[in-house]
């Protein structure tokens, strides 16, 4: 008796458990896949991308929705109210917005972005060059949304070392916290034929949260490389194409940080030789020394120096790092590279 008053309480555990309250239907499910913002600060003219469950083709469809509003609020009120939808934003992928809007400061956009729950801090920020709703706004031959597109392409630039891939939580930080500044994913539109399809360009600079400079993919390498954000990429030339698979950067400084001196060591494959060790040390510290003075010249640490002192030494440089904003600029800085290749093709013991 006792086991199956057990059992009986078991199954009337169960059916409280059953069912699925305040479910929604597949038909009722509209999905944000990405956004773009254009405007300026307290004009924004944002453009939605949503995927909608079921519809015209076979996994839904993709539709593109404008609106206007002073906020960021207001805007994706106004979206929700011309949808006649629940709008859900923890898969959006991906947030663009204009350099034009950039340039005025996104303080106001990540602080309504921080108030919103809906959305995920693993959001990827890009800059477009020019409108941000043009990149959205691409169409694909199968009906792909492109702020998927533009996640992957942002991913696939930072494994290629030619482009941060930064997430909403990390840009949050830089912003916040002194001795480095935030960089971005700088995308732009490529015509080919009578198609325009989307391109990463390389790194949007910000001082502070406002838009300061960009860096080309070559020059986003050396950055990447120098910031400690990636370890891989391609060190090429005329002469020379060597396959990076490993960057370690080292950071030194005299007594009360009067000098710094950054040495990377990079592992690269595909050659062998002094010699080319030599050049590519070379080619590698010229790229590395001309992004270091463009940044100097901009006032932005992107590289987050400031930083490195302040973990590693804060009481020997704390004099240099409470004022780092009005020292970078002229900061004695000295960066070297030391080379380690690796020939792939040999296999130990083939000789024998």
């Amino acid at each position: 008796m006792k086991k199956a008053g057990w059992i009986l309480l078991c199954l009337a555990l169960l059916c409280t458990c059953a069912g699925c309250r305040d479910r929604e239907e597949n038909h009722d499910l509209t999905v944000v896949a990405g956004m773009a913002v254009d405007g300026s600060n307290g004009d924004y003219r944002l453009v939605t991308e949503t995927l909608t469950a079921g519809g015209e083709q076979e996994g839904g469809k993709r539709l593109l929705t404008r609106s206007n509003g002073m906020t960021l609020n207001g805007a994706l009120l106004e979206t929700a109210n011309l949808t006649a939808q629940q709008l859900y934003y923890t898969h959006a992928q991906t947030l663009v917005v204009s350099r034009a809007l950039a340039e005025e400061g996104l303080q106001p956009l990540l602080q309504a972005l921080e108030r919103q729950n809906s959305f995920r801090l693993s959001l990827r920020l890009v800059v477009a060059q020019d409108a941000a709703a043009d990149l959205i706004s691409l169409k694909d031959p199968q009906n792909n949304a492109a702020s998927f597109q533009l996640r992957s392409m942002a991913d696939t630039s930072w494994h290629n070392a030619t482009s941060p891939d930064t997430p909403l939580y990390r840009f949050l930080a830089d912003v916040e916290e002194a001795g480095v500044q935030g960089i971005l994913p700088l995308a732009g539109l490529r015509q080919e034929g009578e198609t325009r399809n989307a391109e990463i360009l390389g790194t949007a600079l910000f001082r502070g949260d406002t838009f300061a400079g960009s860096l080309d993919d070559r020059e986003s390498q050396a950055l990447l490389w120098m910031r400690e954000s990636a370890n891989g990429g391609l060190l090429e030339s005329e002469n020379l194409a060597l396959t990076v698979v490993g960057c370690r950067s080292k950071i030194r400084c005299d007594p009360q940080g009067a000098h710094i001196r950054l040495t990377l060591e990079l592992q690269m494959l595909e050659g062998s030789g002094d010699a080319i060790a030599q050049r590519a040390e070379e080619l590698a510290e010229q790229r590395c020394r001309q992004v270091l003075e463009r940044l100097q010249t901009l006032n932005c640490d992107a590289i987050g120096l400031g930083r490195r002192l302040m973990q590693r030494w804060p009481e020997e440089t704390a004099a240099v790092t409470d004022a780092w904003d009005t020292r970078f600029p002229d900061y004695p800085v000295t960066v070297t590279v030391e080379a380690k290749l690796r020939d792939q093709g040999r296999v130990k013991g083939a000789e024998k």
